[in-house]
């Protein structure tokens, strides 16, 4: 979700692409929230805002499973919030369509994926975000971690703001 805000606001997005981005963020948030609510983790209304009570609820998940607590969702966090709300009785397979939805999106926006926006993780998305990972000089380990994170964040930094996003 941090490259789809990254994305939007570095200006790299059309008018209509920052509607869906924006959306898509939203849907992902609403959903993380209530993951984090059934979990134990978070106590605030479940608004679609990533905001200070969102972030310290993902903190406190990350110190409970001996994370490095960053506030940030990567693949380890989101697998202890899985074994979390798992441990609840809950099923995590929405989270894991709303995550793949993400990437998907981000990919598309990015160039680097010309599949379905579905919430299906793929081999084909793995290896899409393999290749986009390559081409932000990270390790393509093909799961969203912190690496790619930062590493696209200095990519936006350094862009001057456009009207379309163009691979690499």
């Amino acid at each position: 979700m941090a490259w789809l805000n990254l994305f939007s606001d570095a200006g790299c997005l059309t008018d209509e692409q920052s509607k869906e981005a924006a959306k898509a963020i939203e849907d992902y948030t609403t959903a993380l929230q209530k993951d984090l609510k059934t979990a134990g983790y978070y106590t605030g209304k479940v608004d679609g805002v990533y905001g200070p009570q969102t972030e310290q609820a993902v903190e406190d998940l990350q110190q409970a499973a001996h994370l490095p607590p960053t506030g940030l969702m990567d693949k380890a966090t989101q697998t202890a919030l899985d074994q979390a709300v798992a441990a609840k009785g809950q099923n995590a397979a929405a989270e894991d369509a709303i995550e793949a939805t993400s990437v998907q999106t981000t990919l598309k926006l990015a160039g680097y994926w010309g599949g379905p926006i579905d919430g299906q993780w793929t081999p084909e998305l793995t290896a899409a975000l393999k290749q986009f990972q390559k081409a932000l000089g990270v390790p393509p380990t093909g799961a969203v971690d912190a690496a790619t994170l930062a590493a696209l964040e200095g990519l936006l930094a350094t862009r001057p703001p456009s009207t379309s996003p163009t691979p690499g």
